[in-house]
C-alpha cells in the first residue's frame, strides 16, 4: 500500500513538472538546446520529468521508510533514527539542489566561454539530462560513502582512496580532471562525517 502511495505521488508530481519542463530546463541551462534524433526530445523530456518527480518526492519516500521501520524499534531508538533520517533527507535535498541549481549552470557557463568566431557550442538536450544524472550520482556517492564508513568502520585514508579510484575511472586520464572531481567530494564527505559526529549524541 505504501508503495502505491509513493508511485501515485511520483506520477502526480511528474504530471505537474511536465507542464513546466521547458522553463525548468532553461533555468538550469540558460541557453538554447538541440536534438539530433527523431524521438530524442520526447525521451529526454520523459526522463527529465521522471527524475525531477522522484527528487521532489524524496522527503515523502523517506517518511514512508520511517513509517515502515517504526514498529520494530523502541522509542529511544526511534528518536535517534528519526534524527538521523531527518539529517539524511535534508542533506540529500541540499546537496541535490546545490548540484542542480549552482554547479550545473556554472559548469555549462564555464565551458560555453570557450566559444569564439569560428567555434560555437551546441548542446544536445540528451547531454544535459546525462550531466544531471551524473551530478545526482555524484551527490549520492557523497551521501553513501560516509554511511558506509560509519557502519563498517572504514578509515578515512581508505575512503579517500575509494574516491580517487572512482574519480580516476569516471574522468579523462589526466591529473587535473581527477583532482577537480575528487576534491569537492572529499570535502563534502568529510563535512558530512563531521555533522554526523555532532548530531549522533
Amino acid at each position: 500500500m505504501r508503495v502505491m502511495f509513493i508511485l501515485w505521488s511520483i506520477l502526480l508530481t511528474c504530471l505537474v513538472v511536465w507542464e513546466y519542463k521547458e522553463d525548468l530546463i532553461y533555468r538550469l541551462v540558460n541557453m538554447d538546446l538541440i536534438f539530433t534524433e527523431v524521438s530524442e526530445g520526447f525521451k529526454s523530456y520523459i526522463e527529465f520529468t521522471l527524475l525531477i518527480g522522484i527528487l521532489i518526492n524524496v522527503p515523502y519516500i523517506v517518511y514512508h521508510i520511517y513509517l515502515f521501520i517504526e514498529p520494530g524499534y523502541f522509542k529511544v531508538e526511534l528518536i535517534k533514527i528519526s534524527r538521523y533520517i531527518n539529517w539524511l533527507g535534508l542533506y540529500l535535498l541540499l546537496l541535490l539542489g546545490s548540484y542542480l541549481f549552482i554547479i550545473l549552470p556554472f559548469v555549462i557557463t564555464y565551458f560555453s566561454g570557450f566559444e569564439w568566431e569560428g567555434l560555437s557550442m551546441y548542446i544536445r538536450i540528451k547531454d544535459v539530462i546525462d550531466t544531471i544524472e551524473l551530478l545526482i550520482l555524484g551527490s549520492l556517492l557523497t551521501l553513501v560513502l560516509p554511511i558506509v564508513s560509519i557502519i563498517f568502520g572504514i578509515s578515512r585514508r581508505y575512503m579517500i582512496f575509494i574516491i580517487l579510484l572512482i574519480s580516476s575511472i569516471v574522468t579523462p586520464p589526466d591529473v587535473v580532471s581527477l583532482l577537480l572531481l575528487s576534491f569537492p567530494i572529499i570535502i563534502i564527505v568529510e563535512s558530512s562525517l563531521f555533522i554526523y559526529i555532532l548530531i549522533k549524541d
